[in-house]
């Protein structure tokens, strides 16, 4: 009895005493978890930032987690892209090649403008010296197309071709170099393209004929060179013209050659389709070969 008489008057203020307790440990986690918390969304913040200018820069990049891509990096890419690079104080900050790739694309933008206001093409644009990193780029492909055909002589446009000499693999995977080795075949003469036979030689042919942009090379080398420049190149083809007549890209390189080849070359595809006429009608592509000869 007197045990319990002692814990009745002693009761509240043991209830005070417990939750001023529980308050005091609340007030020591907080500031923890607060730091741990502001810590986290830094990270969060930065980490995709650094990421991505690193992704523009061609660098390898971290896996960004989808949740933390925003809009703050879009409107960064966008001021900067509106930012005259001649004078911007921090353009100095950003990676080399991203912002070579910028200074690019502003000179390209602007000659556009001009191009519009003026109605005349800046063919005079110097692009020596920077053609393969133009060609690479959606904007500067085009510029030295246009110098091609500005060009004023011949030794002009061998000049701007040379520097494409031994990269003519690379150029032909590249969805905007392939459209400027077009162009060295449509404008340059017949010889003065040569090094292109040669970097196609050596079975790479094959693989060019059955690739999403090697493809239109090749049938551009069929069209536009001479016999005795593709003579060598067609002969791999028509050792192959079953595989090729029957793949989604090659096929329209073998009805090219059905159009501009030679007669010998185009009695030689018909002997093979005679062969398996039932094979190439029910393939998706090899019917589209039958259609060409037809």
């Amino acid at each position: 009895l007197p045990a319990a008489q002692c814990l009745i008057s002693c009761g509240p203020f043991l209830l005070t005493g417990s939750m001023a307790f529980a308050n005091m440990m609340t007030m020591a986690v907080a500031p923890a978890r607060t730091a741990s918390t502001t810590s986290e969304s830094i990270e969060s913040m930065s980490t995709p930032s650094i990421d991505r200018l690193q992704a523009m820069a061609g660098q390898e990049a971290g896996p960004v987690p989808r949740a933390t891509v925003g809009t703050p990096l879009r409107a960064l890419r966008e001021r900067l892209e509106g930012t005259d690079v001649e004078e911007c104080p921090w353009l100095g900050y950003l990676p080399v090649r991203y912002r070579e790739n910028l200074q690019i694309k502003q000179a390209s933008f602007k000659n556009a403008a001009a191009e519009r206001l003026t109605g005349v093409a800046l063919v005079d644009r110097p692009v020596i010296g920077r053609v393969w990193t133009l060609s690479q780029d959606a904007v500067g492909c085009r510029d030295v197309q246009r110098a091609l055909e500005g060009a004023g002589s011949d030794v002009a446009r061998q000049a701007i071709a040379l520097e494409l000499h031994g990269r003519v693999w690379e150029a032909l995977h590249c969805p905007h170099a392939n459209h400027v080795l077009q162009k060295c075949i449509l404008t340059l003469r017949p010889e003065a393209s040569q090094f292109i036979v040669d970097e196609l030689g050596q079975g790479r042919v094959l693989l060019a004929a059955q690739h999403k942009y090697g493809c239109r090379i090749v049938q551009k080398v069929i069209e536009f060179l001479t016999v005795g420049q593709t003579i060598e190149l067609v002969e791999r083809l028509l050792q192959e013209v079953q595989k090729i007549s029957r793949h989604a890209y090659g096929n329209y390189v073998i009805q090219h050659l059905l159009q501009h080849g030679t007669r010998q070359q185009r009695e030689r595809i018909l002997k093979t389709i005679a062969c398996d006429v039932r094979g190439f009608a029910m393939d998706p592509y090899g019917v589209a070969v039958i259609g060409a000869v037809l």
